[in-house]
């Protein structure tokens, strides 16, 4: 009798204290769920208030066809003073930029205002603009940093897809690693449409301007720094009776190419070995490089490919993009003894590739491409080198240049190389072809 008494008290003690820990569990549960909604009735609370706050500053800013009268590009922008500027993407307003004949811009505020804007101001490099409307009615934005802790909350306003203005949430992940054109990279959900749009911190200061997406929440934002310093530019005034035109585009990519490529020119770029040669892989820390093994019997061709690239280039038009650097690499092998097979095998590889990969321009974008072919001597070997180049023709001073070059003379082995230069002066290409040359060394 003792001994079952003694077992059931102390199941019941067992069972007891097993209901304890349960119904602690589901307290503490519970106490996190509901912390949970509130921060996230918080977070929805916040976005509430800055759009109610914010939202008469936003604006659809269109590039309209003067002839139809119908918008052929979208984008957003928001109020930055009292009397009317906004603030949008250069690449949404391009069109007007290049042919104010056959475009202009109208802007549309959230209550379905329209009115029509003058372009005051761009920075293509950053791909920002500045704008003005005669009657404006909204709140300016206040321009803050983009210098955040990452993890910090962010909020953008937009119309995406023509759909209507609209706020999300995200966070930032800091300055983008290997960018040569400053971004903060974040989590927010931007769609075509919502660039130009301002990118707002939690007390609603501006951080950046929305410029891209690359979906899977991965979005670009340019820095408010900029935008302050072109603003500034603005209000000191001195841009003459014609800051907006392509020669004004012009200057400003010439600028970019002298910082730029003086660095570059000035710098020590990495080499290894690839095949036979030494040859420069990332030139600066901005580039990235891939490769691959390629084995092709039915060519009796075995082919190592090497590709380097600069992650960044400079929006112009929607067919032109400028400042691309890329150096790719093939090292062919023969399979074959027989030296006059490979030898057209490899000619038939070396004509069969692009002669510029970078290639969505229209006959009013530029001049065909001349070419000539040389006898060249890099790394003490003969080098068969095909030089291509055209201007644009609405930035003269500018050009895409192609090189194509192959080693000549091992019978059974043979380095091709490919350099692709956007939107460069003849000056600047020659002189990295110079480098280039030079870099190149024979042996491992």
């Amino acid at each position: 009798m003792y001994c079952a008494e003694t077992s059931g008290q102390y199941r019941l003690l067992w069972l007891t204290r097993r209901w304890l820990r349960m119904a602690a569990a589901a307290v503490v549960f519970l106490a996190a769920l509901a912390a949970s909604e509130l921060r996230a009735e918080s977070r929805s609370s916040l976005a509430e208030n800055l759009f109610r706050q914010y939202s008469s500053g936003i604006y659809q800013v269109q590039a309209v066809s003067t002839q139809s009268d119908k918008k052929n590009a979208i984008g957003s922008g928001f109020q930055i003073s009292s009397d009317g500027y906004l603030v949008t993407n250069y690449h949404v307003v391009s069109g007007a930029v290049f042919f104010p004949s056959l475009y202009h811009i109208r802007t549309i505020r959230n209550d379905g205002e329209e009115q029509s804007a003058n372009i005051v101001h761009v920075d293509v490099v950053h791909d920002l603009a500045i704008v003005k409307v005669d009657h404006p009615q909204g709140v300016a934005l206040t321009l803050g940093t983009s210098d955040l802790e990452r993890g910090s909350k962010l909020f953008a306003i937009g119309n995406p897809m023509d759909f209507g203005m609209t706020i999300v949430e995200g966070l930032s992940n800091g300055y983008m690693d290997k960018a040569l054109y400053r971004k903060v990279l974040t989590s927010l959900a931007l769609n075509p449409g919502m660039s130009g749009g301002p990118t707002l911190d939690e007390s609603g200061k501006v951080v950046g301007v929305n410029v891209s997406t690359a979906g899977n929440a991965l979005s670009f934002v340019v820095p408010v720094e900029f935008l302050r310093k072109l603003w500034l530019e603005v209000q000191k005034g001195g841009l003459g009776k014609d800051p907006v035109s392509p020669l004004r585009v012009q200057e400003q990519l010439l600028g970019q190419e002298r910082e730029y490529y003086h660095g570059l020119l000035a710098g020590r770029w990495e080499r290894q070995t690839f095949g036979g040669f030494q040859v420069p892989t990332a030139l600066s820390g901005e580039f990235t490089c891939w490769g691959e093994p390629q084995d092709r019997p039915e060519n009796w061709l075995t082919d190592q490919y090497l590709d380097c690239r600069l992650k960044d280039d400079i929006f112009i038009s929607p067919s032109i993009s400028t400042h691309q650097v890329n150096v790719n690499y093939s090292w062919l092998r023969s399979r074959s003894r027989d030296p006059q097979r490979f030898y057209a095998l490899a000619e038939k590889e070396m004509r069969h590739g692009y002669r510029f990969d970078m290639d969505e321009t229209t006959e009013s974008d530029v001049e065909n491409f001349q070419c000539r072919t040389d006898l060249v001597k890099v790394a003490n070997k003969p080098f068969w080198v095909s030089t291509c180049a055209r201007p644009y023709k609405l930035l003269p001073l500018l050009y895409d240049i192609n090189v194509r070059m192959a080693s000549l003379g091992a019978p059974q082995s043979m380095l091709v190389a490919e350099v692709t230069l956007g939107g460069v002066t003849r000056e600047t290409a020659k002189s990295f072809m110079d480098k280039f040359y030079r870099e190149i060394r024979w042996g491992k």
